[in-house]
């Protein structure tokens, strides 16, 4: 088992495909920004190989994100390298070209995370910086992916104050006949994605206003992260995301990559050391690992408060170049 220095046994890889999107989330990414040269992406031999360098060192889960996977032209390269292996294989997207790839998803991927931050085709157009038609495209998709053998389809909302809080008992409503996880994700800062304390919508409102109009029972075993709960009678299920105010650190078993191939042991820190680099220049497989051993002994206790965040979000990447 690959455990870092708190004895935390680190299994489950977020790997970023690219910085790119074909949306412009404002939590996510400014208006203009600037991506990775394709030369600086890694290769999809190049994913395999820190993958399976990864698994032989305890990672049993991966989970594909962004920017959004599903742009990267050779998808179905990478996808069909990575089906080979025994890892328990995830997807993160925007649901935007989400229709396209489901019958080659099907049979290999177990969890689907769809990211969905209104119910308002209007308000969805403001936040992604899409059209309404966008949302009918990404809500049809989630609509088609529940007739496949995927282990869950959730769908992930941040909450931002102001914005979509009031569509918070509305979302619960979809897992009444859908039977999905819908997960509502505290607002968090990264760089250049207009982040302020006063704007987060702490995990114990969300689920006052949720309580006002449904009973919650308790769900365990789903997540470390999320707080899950099941509506009576209801299909789906509903979870709260706290890593604002409920943070889950002491339990983290996360490593992440970058689409550049820089290995960052926590979400929250700038700290990040390249693998690519070296992977490029010929370094052998112990080499890596030992790199990577290294780096995992980084990983802090826990982030810091929601405070000292906010100070030095700017030291971080922005989201989408982290990999969500």
């Amino acid at each position: 088992m690959l455990k870092d220095r708190f004895g935390r046994n680190l299994n489950y890889l977020r790997l970023s495909l690219t910085d790119n999107c074909n949306l412009r989330c404002t939590y996510c990414m400014p208006h203009n920004p600037h991506f990775l040269p394709t030369d600086n992406l890694m290769a999809p031999e190049e994913i395999n190989r820190l993958v399976l360098l990864l698994a032989r060192l305890g990672v049993k889960k991966v989970r594909l994100t962004g920017g959004e996977p599903l742009i990267r032209k050779d998808f179905r390269r990478i996808w069909d390298l990575l089906s080979r292996t025994n890892l328990q294989l995830n997807l993160t997207t925007n649901g935007v070209f989400l229709r396209r790839y489901l019958p080659i998803l099907s049979g290999r991927l177990h969890y689907l995370n769809v990211s969905l931050d209104s119910l308002n085709p209007g308000r969805y157009a403001l936040i992604s910086r899409s059209t309404p038609k966008t949302f009918n495209e990404v809500f049809g998709a989630i609509e088609e992916a529940l007739s496949y053998d995927f282990s869950a389809v959730k769908i992930n909302v941040v909450v931002i104050r102001g914005f979509n809080e009031d569509e918070i008992p509305e979302f619960v409503r979809l897992t009444e006949d859908w039977p999905v996880a819908v997960r509502f994700i505290e607002f968090m800062p990264f760089n250049g994605n207009g982040w302020s304390a006063d704007r987060v919508v702490p995990v114990s409102e969300m689920m006052a206003m949720v309580t006002r109009e449904f009973p919650l029972l308790p769900v365990s075993g789903l997540s470390n992260v999320s707080e899950d709960y099941r509506v009576p009678g209801f299909r789906g299920v509903v979870g709260f995301i706290g890593s604002m105010t409920r943070p889950f650190c002491d339990t983290c078993n996360r490593l992440r990559i970058t689409a550049d191939g820089h290995l960052k042991p926590c979400l929250f820190s700038p700290y990040e050391v390249d693998l690519l680099g070296p992977m490029r220049r010929g370094a052998t497989d112990n080499e890596l690992t030992d790199i990577i051993v290294r780096t995992v002994m980084e990983k802090p206790k826990g982030h810091p408060g929601v405070a000292e965040l906010s100070r030095t979000a700017h030291e971080n990447r922005r989201m989408s170049a982290i990999g969500g």
